[in-house]
C-alpha cells in the first residue's frame, strides 16, 4: 500500500469523528433531516469516495485495497459505536420519532441488528467502490501507456 492509501485512510476516519462530534454537540436542535445527513449519509458518502480513490490510486491491487478498506470501514463502525450513547437518550429517540409522525420513519438507534446491517452495507459499498476505482484507473493507466507509445 502507497502512504496516500493511509492518509486517506487517516482523514476519512478524522471526517466521521468530526460529522459524529458536530452531531453530539448539536444534539438538542438536529432535525430528522440533520441527524439522518451527520450519522447515515455522511459516513456512507466518506466510505465511497474513500474507497473509490483508495481503487484508483492502487488500480492493479484491487484485493489489498479492498482488505485495507474493510479496516477502514471497521474503525468508522467503532467511531460510531463510540458515539452512539449519545443518540441514543429516550428524549432524543422521541423528538425524532416525533418529527417524522407524517412519514413511514422510525427511528431504531443502538439495536445490535442495525450494527450488522450497517456495517454489511459499508463493506459492500467499499468493495463496490474500490472495484469502481480500480477499473477506472486501470482505464487510465492504460490509456497514458498507448499514448507514450
Amino acid at each position: 500500500m502507497q502512504r496516500s492509501n493511509y492518509a486517506i485512510g487517516i482523514v476519512a476516519i478524522l471526517i466521521i469523528t468530526l460529522l459524529l462530534t458536530i452531531g453530539a454537540l448539536m444534539k438538542n436542535s438536529l432535525t430528522l433531516l440533520a441527524f439522518i445527513l451527520l450519522t447515515i449519509v455522511g459516513p456512507l458518502v466518506t466510505v465511497a469516495i474513500i474507497s473509490f480513490i483508495n481503487g484508483l490510486l492502487n488500480p492493479t491491487r484491487l484485493i489489498k485495497v479492498v482488505g485495507f478498506n474493510i479496516i477502514i470501514v471497521l474503525a468508522i463502525e467503532i467511531i460510531m459505536l463510540i458515539f452512539t450513547p449519545a443518540f441514543s437518550s429516550k428524549e432524543f429517540i422521541d423528538r425524532l420519532n416525533s418529527m417524522s409522525q407524517n412519514s413511514a420513519v422510525q427511528i431504531h438507534i443502538s439495536e445490535t441488528g442495525n450494527v450488522i446491517a450497517g456495517l454489511f452495507v459499508f463493506i459492500i459499498i467499499a468493495a463496490l467502490f474500490s472495484f469502481i476505482g480500480s477499473k477506472i484507473g486501470n482505464f487510465i493507466k492504460k490509456s497514458y501507456e498507448k499514448k507514450g507509445e
